[in-house]
């Protein structure tokens, strides 16, 4: 499986998850402080992670 971390001292919301066809959601929609969301097995591809600042802008990363 695959581990999202945040290592911040800081809220991580999450807007969207993407893996190939696959999209999942963490609980609550944020990862808290130093905290982690674990994605289920089978996972293998690139994964599109969207997360939003706090002006509600979006940010997209590919992994």
């Amino acid at each position: 499986s695959i581990v999202i971390k945040n290592p911040t001292s800081s809220y991580v919301n999450i807007a969207n998850i993407k893996s190939g066809n696959l999209s999942f959601n963490i609980p609550n929609g944020y990862i808290e402080p130093f905290g982690y969301a674990q994605l289920p097995g089978g996972v293998h591809s690139k994964i599109t992670l969207t997360i939003l600042d706090d002006n509600g802008a979006e940010i997209i990363r590919d992994y």
